[in-house]
C-alpha cells in the first residue's frame, strides 16, 4: 500500500489537508490521520494488515475505527495497495479466454471492415479505395445487422469497426448500438477526420469499449506528410482528445515505415504526455499492385534496433530472458492464430482470416456466418503450422519469441531464409535485452 504520485497531504492547524490531482478532490481530516498518512507515507510496501497490526499495538481500541478509515481512503484512492499500481491483469485474462476460444474452435472476434473510402491518402496504405464500385457496392445497413446477428449467434465476443474510414458511413452508429445491444463488446478504429458532435455523444452513450486513432508522428508536419492532407494532425488529436476527455478507452495506432521513421519518438512522447497508450506496428501489407512493401519495411537492421530500443523506452516492456526450456515451448504454439479464432469481412461481404489473406472463403450475402467461419477454421486448422515446422531454422531459432512470421506473406514469396523477419527478430531480441 502506498500513496500514489498526486496525493499530497499537509497539516493545517488541527487538521490535515489532502489534495488528489486525479480524482480532483480535496479533504479536510480530522489531525489524527496524519499519523497514518505518515506510516504510509514512510512504508509504502506495507500491507493493510500490517498497517493494523502497527496501530493496534499503540491503540488497542482503535482498531476497527482505523481499519475503516483506511477503507474509505482506498476507495478515494487516496491510499492504493500494490495490486492497483502494478501492471493489470485484463491483458492476461483476455488472452486466457481467447485461447479457449481458439482451442475450442469458435469465433471470438470478428473485424467489421465497413468501407474501404478514406478522407486521408497515406503513402503506405494497402487498400485500394480506388474502384468505381468501392462505395455503390458495400454492405447496407441491414446487411452488416444481419452478419451481427449471426455472428452473436456463434458465440462471437467482440467486434471492431474499421475501414477505410468508419466515419465516412452514416449509419456507423446505428450498427455500433445494434452491437452492443446483441451483447458484443466494440471497438473503434478511425482517423477521427468527420468527427461530430452528434457521433462522439452517441459513441459515448453507447459504451464502446474503445476507440483507437490512426496518427504517424507527433506534430503536424510529420503526420500530415504520411496522410497527405493537411491539417489531419489537429483533427484527429482533437477526436482523440474529446474521447480521452470522455473516460472512453482511447488509444494510438501507427506503423514504423522508413517516410516516418524520424517521427516516431515525438509520437510515443505525445502519447506519454496524453497518457495515450501508442502500439506501434512493423506489419506493412500487401494490396494495390503498384505499392511494394518493401518501399516502406524498415528493412534495415540498424533501423529495427533504433525502433525497437525506442518501444523499450517508453512501453517499459519487462521481458526476462527465456531459457532453452521456454524457447521451446514457445516453438511449439501456432505461428498465428487467423482464422482460428478472428475473422474478417470485408465492406462488400467477403470474408477472410484475417487482412493479410487475399483470397475469399465466401460471401456473407450468400453463405450464413457458421458455415463461413467453419470453413475459414479448417482451412485454417490445417495450414498454420506451429513454428519449429515452419522452416528447418526455426526449430533451434534463439529468436524465436519475437519472430512475427506473416503465414501469408511466407505463401506469397520465398521465405526460406527468413529474410526480414529474421533482421527485426534479432533487433527486438538484442532491445529487449533477451541474450544471455
Amino acid at each position: 500500500m502506498k500513496i500514489p504520485r498526486g496525493v499530497s497531504y499537509h497539516k493545517v492547524d488541527d487538521k490535515i489537508f489532502v489534495h488528489n490531482v486525479d480524482t480532483l478532490q480535496d479533504y479536510l481530516l480530522d489531525g489524527s490521520a496524519g499519523e497514518i498518512l505518515d506510516y504510509v507515507a514512510a512504508h509504502p510496501n506495507s500491507s493493510v494488515p500490517e498497517l493494523l497490526k502497527f496501530f493496534a499495538s499503540k491503540y488497542d481500541d482503535a482498531y476497527e475505527t482505523i481499519g475503516d478509515f483506511v477503507d474509505e481512503m482506498l476507495a478515494e484512492k487516496i491510499f492504493i495497495e500494490a495490486e492497483d499500481f502494478e501492471e493489470t491483469p485484463s491483458a492476461e485474462i483476455i488472452e486466457e479466454v481467447e485461447t479457449r476460444f481458439l482451442k475450442s474452435n469458435r469465433l471470438f472476434s470478428l473485424m467489421a471492415e465497413l468501407t474501404y473510402r478514406c478522407a486521408e491518402k497515406c503513402v503506405h496504405c494497402y487498400i485500394d479505395d480506388t474502384a468505381p464500385f468501392c462505395a455503390k457496392n458495400e454492405l447496407t445497413t441491414d446487411d452488416w445487422k444481419n452478419i451481427l446477428r449471426q455472428a452473436r449467434k456463434t458465440g462471437c465476443v467482440k467486434v471492431l469497426f474499421t475501414g477505410g474510414e468508419v466515419l465516412l458511413r452514416p449509419d456507423l452508429c446505428d450498427l455500433v448500438d445494434y452491437a452492443v445491444e446483441l451483447g458484443f463488446i466494440v471497438d473503434v478504429y478511425t482517423t477521427g477526420l468527420g468527427m461530430t458532435d452528434e457521433i462522439f455523444d452517441r459513441l459515448c452513450a453507447a459504451k464502446v469499449n474503445s476507440v483507437s486513432f490512426s496518427l504517424y508522428g507527433g506534430d503536424a508536419a510529420s503526420h500530415d506528410a504520411i496522410t497527405g492532407v493537411r491539417g489531419s494532425f489537429d483533427k484527429t488529436l482533437m477526436a482523440m482528445l474529446m474521447f480521452k476527455s470522455a473516460g472512453v478507452g482511447t488509444f494510438i495506432k501507427s506503423v514504423a515505415i522508413k517516410q516516418n521513421f524520424n517521427a516516431l519518438e515525438g509520437l510515443y512522447k505525445l502519447g506519454k504526455r496524453l497518457k495515450i497508450h501508442v502500439s506501434i506496428s512493423t506489419q506493412i501489407g500487401s494490396g494495390r499492385e503498384w505499392k511494394r512493401a518493401e518501399d516502406y519495411r524498415l528493412g534495415k537492421a540498424q533501423l529495427y534496433e533504433k525502433f525497437f530500443a525506442l518501444d523499450a523506452k517508453f512501453s517499459q516492456r519487462k521481458i526476462s530472458a527465456k531459457s532453452p526450456q521456454e524457447l521451446d515451448k514457445i516453438r511449439d504454439k501456432l505461428v498465428c492464430a487467423a482464422g482460428l479464432n478472428s475473422m474478417r469481412i470485408d465492406p462488400f461481404g467477403e470474408t477472410y482470416p484475417c487482412t493479410h489473406f487475399q483470397n475469399s472463403f465466401g460471401n456473407a450475402q450468400i453463405k450464413g456466418i457458421s458455415e463461413l467461419w467453419s470453413n475459414i477454421n479448417a482451412v485454417s486448422r490445417k495450414k498454420i503450422p506451429i513454428v519449429r515446422e515452419l522452416t528447418p531454422k526455426c526449430s533451434a531459432c534463439r529468436h524465436v519469441e519475437f519472430c512475427h512470421m506473416c503465414l501469408a506473406e511466407f505463401e506469397r514469396t520465398d521465405m526460406s531464409d527468413c529474410g526480414n523477419v529474421l533482421v527485426e527478430a534479432r533487433a527486438a531480441t538484442k532491445a529487449y535485452g533477451q541474450l544471455t
